[in-house]
């Protein structure tokens, strides 16, 4: 089937929060004819495969992959790799698309023929009560209300990505030594597929109408999976950002973030420990990840 747009889900034992997404979907692809919904499997064991067929079986624009290569790199990779479409859109299977998304997606490209990948914001929403300490700005990205080009300095999120495939395809997508396998935790993998395209010329944006909802899953809400994320999240740091040092150039940098974060936690006003500790030290957890990796070179 020849869709203009195809739109990867990659997923790995999230069935619940699958169908969830795949019905976002099903809304937002109300012509079926100009979009594709690629289902990739990256080796569940939980009933993904039937949660899928669930929406395979009854409509004809959604299909199912298993990609037995462990990785959500390799996972993106195949989707890219599968799809019929010109533009490539990924969502994370803990995400829901407005119902707009899909025309949002396909008329910025057809009013930007000159771009090569676009991204938008990102809400957040959770399936249990949030705590009161929880930073209020965790789970949600925005980068205003203008449609432009990203800065050197600004990312887009997997979780709302889109790509012309020709694109994808001459830059052989994503590294798979990036980004999470399994249950690993390892971040990097979208900064550097930008990176690339930005060194070559191409430009990527930002759209503020192409909206989607981010699930803070339960797990995350708690302050030792925060700051191990932030930890993992600077382990990559090296390779995403093209860093030319080692460990003994970038000594002083971390000395600096210590004090720093000493400083912020001495002098905050923040009314919860948990939030006064995170805002305190997050940055300097990515740090000591990025130092321990530099040691290793």
């Amino acid at each position: 089937m020849t869709s203009v747009l195809s739109i990867v889900v990659c997923t790995y034992n999230r069935s619940f929060w699958l169908r969830n997404c795949l019905e976002s979907l099903e809304q937002s692809c109300a012509d079926k004819n100009i979009a594709e919904v690629l289902i990739v499997d990256n080796n569940s064991t939980d009933d993904t495969s039937k949660v899928a067929e669930e929406f395979t079986a009854r409509l004809l624009n959604f299909n199912y992959i298993l990609e037995r290569a462990q990785g959500l790199s390799h996972a993106r990779n195949r989707g890219y790799r599968e799809a019929q479409g010109l533009y490539v859109a990924y969502i994370d299977d803990d995400a829901r698309a407005h119902s707009d998304w899909v025309v949002s997606i396909i008329q910025f490209f057809e009013s930007h023929p000159q771009v090569t990948g676009v991204g938008g914001p990102y809400n957040a929403f959770s399936s249990v009560p949030i705590p009161d300490w929880f930073p209020k700005e965790y789970g949600r990205r925005s980068l205003g209300d203008e449609t432009r080009e990203i800065k050197d300095d600004e990312w887009i999120s997997g979780t709302n990505m889109t790509f012309r495939k020709q694109a994808l395809e001459e830059i052989d997508g994503f590294d798979t030594s990036l980004g999470m396998t399994g249950n690993k935790i390892s971040y990097g993998e979208e900064t550097n597929l930008v990176r690339k395209m930005k060194a070559k010329g191409l430009q990527i944006f930002y759209c503020p109408d192409i909206v989607v909802d981010h699930a803070i899953l339960p797990y995350k809400l708690s302050l030792w999976w925060l700051l191990k994320s932030n930890y993992s999240n600077g382990k990559y740091g090296m390779k995403t950002l093209g860093y030319k040092g080692n460990a003994k150039s970038y000594f002083p940098e971390l000395i600096r973030g210590i004090r720093h974060a000493v400083k912020l936690l001495l002098t905050s006003d923040e009314k919860y420990l948990k939030t006064r500790i995170y805002r305190s030290t997050s940055q300097l957890f990515w740090q000591l990840g990025f130092f321990v990796t530099l040691l290793k070179v």
